[in-house]
Formats: C-alpha cells, structure tokens, sequence
C-alpha cells in the first residue's frame, strides 16, 4: 500500500513539473505576440519620434517590439532594400556610432556652458563634425550656437572643440559601416573621417535634447 501511495505521489509530482513547464512556456510566448498592421504602424511612428529627439533607446526599444511582434516589411524600420533582419542590425550599428558622437557632443556642451554668461540661454544652431588635421584619431566638434551675453540679447557665434577616440570606439564606428568602408578599401584608421560623412544628428530638435539633457544613448 505504501508502495502505490509512493507511486502516486510521485505521479502527481511530474504532472504538476510539467504543468509549471507549460505554463512558463506559454507565459514566453504570449510576451511575443504578433501585432496587428495598426499596432506596428503605431509603433514605426513612435521610433521615428524617438529618433528625431535622440532618444535611442526608446527608438531601439520600439524597433525591438516591431521586430519581435512579427515585423516583415523592413519600410517600418525606414528600409524598404533591405531585409527586417539586416534593417534592425543597421540601426544598431547607426546607434553605435551615434552613441560614441553623443559622448563627445555632451562633454563640448559642457564645456561651452562654462563660459557663457547664462548658460541655460543655449541655443544650439548647427553642429559640424570633422577629422582633426593633426591626428586621424581625433574627432573636432563645431557648434553654430546662440546664447544670452551679459547685455541680456541673443549673440550667435562658433564654438569647437577637439577629443581623441579610443581604440574601441574607432572599431565601433568601423563595423557600423564595414560594408561601405570595404568597398572602398578604407580600414580603422579611416574611421572618423567616414564618422564624420555619416553623421545622422541633423535635425534641431536633437541638438536640442542634447542641449535639455533628455537625449538618451
């Protein structure tokens, strides 16, 4: 009698492992869902929001719902010559790179900041990037920038700033654009310089959440 009552016991122990397994499973795949075309075309337009206010990684966290929601058409991620695999990885490369130009834009800002009358007056116009003649590792910033004098009026004027890139994030900015640097037998060391043809933060509204402190990256 002990016996069966063992057997049993055990029994019902592996029905109710396997009723947990189940349940986790399905858990797993309710979290992955496919969206409806409303639900991916909503959030298309939510990742572009986000990238218009450099906001990369609630961009990159949309594109990742898009992708794991059942996303086929690479147009929703801003492709329409690419798969929807190699679309995501191309923005992970953009946001690399984007990442390390962000870095950079920070440190000026603040150091621009230190030098004006009222800093919270900025007003960033244009950024221009470029190679430093001296050095190919080296990445020169330049504002086009308003900001309040000690008069209390708006003065416009330039402002620029040089840093140098480590080792990995000369690498970075390579892998994010292996293809075309490939092709045109450029290597690492031309890094910057292809940084620089590259640069994707060209609207105000992202000079401006880099100016609020609201980018993210």
């Amino acid at each position: 009698m002990k016996k069966i009552i063992a057997m049993l016991l055990a029994a019902l122990m592996i029905m109710g492992l396997c009723a947990c397994g189940n349940s986790e499973q399905g858990s797993a795949e309710s979290t992955h869902k496919n969206l409806s075309e409303e639900e991916m075309i909503e959030l298309s337009e939510i990742a572009q929001t986000y990238y218009e206010n450099a906001q990369f990684v609630e961009m990159m966290d949309a594109y990742q719902k898009l992708y794991d929601g059942g996303c086929q058409d690479a147009s929703l991620f801003g492709f329409s010559n690419k798969s929807v695999e190699d679309a995501l990885k191309t923005w992970e490369g953009k946001v690399a790179r984007d990442k390390i130009v962000c870095e950079y834009v920070s440190y000026a800002i603040d150091s621009l900041r230190e030098e004006l009358k009222d800093p919270n007056s900025l007003v960033i116009y244009s950024i221009h990037l470029e190679e430093d003649k001296t050095a190919t590792n080296k990445l020169s910033i330049t504002f086009d920038y308003g900001a309040k004098n000690s008069f209390g009026g708006m003065a416009r004027d330039s402002y620029s700033r040089t840093y140098p890139l480590s080792d990995n994030q000369l690498e970075t900015i390579y892998n994010s654009l292996k293809e075309d640097m490939d092709a045109r037998g450029a290597t690492v060391s031309d890094s910057v310089a292809y940084l620089c043809g590259n640069y994707d933060l060209t609207r105000e509204s992202m000079y401006q959440a880099m100016v609020d402190g609201t980018a993210t990256w």
